[in-house]
């Protein structure tokens, strides 16, 4: 998670919905995980390429985000 203090403030302004907690997620995994619709798999940018991961691979950031902003009040 590499938001500034005011990037983290905005997430504060979304609604305490399902939708607007996965904007959060979104925004704090930032542009290294994609999801290809097309072929319904994601990508993990690995720091010099994009790779094919498992849906289980992005579950432990999203669980990690999920709880830092329950620690934080953002979600109910």
């Amino acid at each position: 998670m590499k938001l500034t203090q005011s990037e983290l403030g905005l997430l504060f302004f979304l609604n305490c919905t399902d939708a607007s907690n996965a904007e959060r997620v979104a925004k704090m995994l930032g542009d290294d995980w994609k999801y290809i619709w097309q072929g319904r798999y994601w990508m993990h940018w690995n720091g010099k390429k994009w790779e094919k991961v498992s849906e289980l691979a992005i579950i432990k950031p999203v669980i990690t985000c999920i709880r830092y902003l329950k620690a934080l009040n953002f979600t109910e």
